[in-house]
């Protein structure tokens, strides 16, 4: 039977005593006990949200002051997003719009996410269709997590040809080599 040690963040075999895995780290949620009850303290971290989910916004509530409302809350998404981070918004929006299709799991995104945060960093992403570059995230992403989708599979789903896909996939591995990301 394996079970998870949260204490040092290690899956063990409870019979042979064998560590799994260890530097587990839990992605979940925070709870706290205050008073007897149990309080969120935020919502995990996420590579696939630009500012890494840590923004708020300013909801409705019923003020007086209608209009104030209003330019608070424009104000607010013109500041959120600086002009640095706007393509990286639009690949990650597309990256999770194409991960929920295919129906991959949160670590394969986060993975993607990753990749895609790496390949935007260095600036390979350019004179690139977005759309071919978020695929061969995923399908990288797929490999290095060990998702059995192969590539016949996203170039038949999106239309995309293998030189355009090769292509992007050279620049991936330019920006991250694969024996990196498992360090």
């Amino acid at each position: 039977m394996i079970i998870f040690d949260p204490e040092r963040g290690e899956y063990v075999d409870t019979e042979t005593g064998e560590v799994i895995e260890d530097r587990v780290v839990d992605l979940g949620p925070e709870w706290r006990v205050y008073d007897q009850e149990l309080q969120r303290t935020g919502s995990p971290l996420t590579l696939t949200v630009h500012d890494h989910g840590l923004s708020t916004t300013i909801g409705y509530e019923k003020v007086k002051d209608r209009v104030k409302l209003m330019k608070m809350r424009k104000l607010q998404r013109n500041v959120r997003v600086s002009n640095r981070d706007r393509k990286l918004v639009t690949f990650l929006t597309m990256l999770n719009s194409e991960a929920s299709k295919l129906g991959l799991p949160d670590h394969v995104r986060e993975t993607a996410a990753f990749l895609l945060r790496k390949v935007v960093e260095k600036g390979l992403e350019r004179r690139i269709d977005p759309l071919v570059l978020v695929i061969a995230v995923l399908y990288y992403s797929c490999q290095i997590n060990n998702v059995p989708l192969y590539l016949q599979e996203f170039k038949k789903r999106f239309g995309i040809s293998s030189s355009d896909f090769w292509k992007v996939m050279r620049r991936i591995k330019d920006a991250i080599p694969f024996n990196s990301i498992e360090d």
